[in-house]
């Protein structure tokens, strides 16, 4: 239940900073997108002509990658996404390596803690995970939690 073959599963924040009569969202299966088409139908991004345009754009769109792990409650955990622990908030982040990481944000030092060791303790046995995801970085406040 933990990995489902989702590590190659992204998503795009998109900034909107080009059309200001849309507010920033997300847009999901990215990977998936060519010619404005992905496997479900027409994008909502439909001008836009491939996945690779959109790493093209790096002041419009913020490519984020799945960690093929779901939370509690069934859903995909993702680059940039505010996970609750027991012990705290993590942000999870990819480091200079490609590694998976889990930035402590309770704590002002901002502690980096491998991500396996989150997972062996979090998330190791499918019927007692304890991650959940609380947001991301660009619609929640990690100061007002």
């Amino acid at each position: 239940r933990i990995m489902e073959n989702l590590r190659f599963k992204f998503r795009a924040w998109y900034t909107s900073l080009s059309d200001l009569e849309e507010k920033p969202h997300y847009v999901y299966d990215i990977e998936q997108l060519y010619d404005g088409f992905t496997n479900k139908g027409a994008s909502e991004l439909g001008w836009v002509s491939s996945f690779g345009s959109l790493l093209d754009s790096p002041e419009e769109y913020i490519i984020e990658q799945c960690t093929g792990l779901k939370d509690k409650n069934g859903k995909l955990i993702y680059e940039n996404d505010l996970i609750k622990c027991p012990n705290g908030i993590y942000r999870i982040a990819v480091d200079d390596f490609g590694l998976w990481t889990a930035i402590y944000e309770n704590n002002p030092l901002k502690d980096v803690v491998e991500w396996s060791d989150i997972v062996k303790e979090y998330a190791f046995n499918q019927d007692n995970v304890e991650l959940e995801v609380i947001g991301n970085i660009h619609t929640e406040n990690i100061n007002d939690m």
